[in-house]
């Protein structure tokens, strides 16, 4: 995945919210990349079998989407 700028449909975006609020762009809900993991990617109960059996694979996992 690779992040691209969208000002344009940010733009568009906050001249809904107007004074109303703050637009802020996100790409999930997940606060870490731990969490998207968990949200996006993996079953719960397979993130924490995989984290046991193979830690340094989830971490590198985790780093590689770091940027999100």
């Amino acid at each position: 995945a690779q992040v691209e700028p969208n000002y344009a449909g940010y733009k568009k975006f906050a001249d809904k919210i107007g004074n109303r609020g703050l637009a802020a762009g996100f790409v999930s809900l997940a606060t870490c990349p731990m969490h998207l993991i968990l949200r996006e990617l993996m079953l719960f109960e397979l993130l924490f079998y995989e984290l046991h059996d193979r830690a340094e694979q989830v971490k590198a996992l985790a780093a590689s989407i770091n940027i999100y």
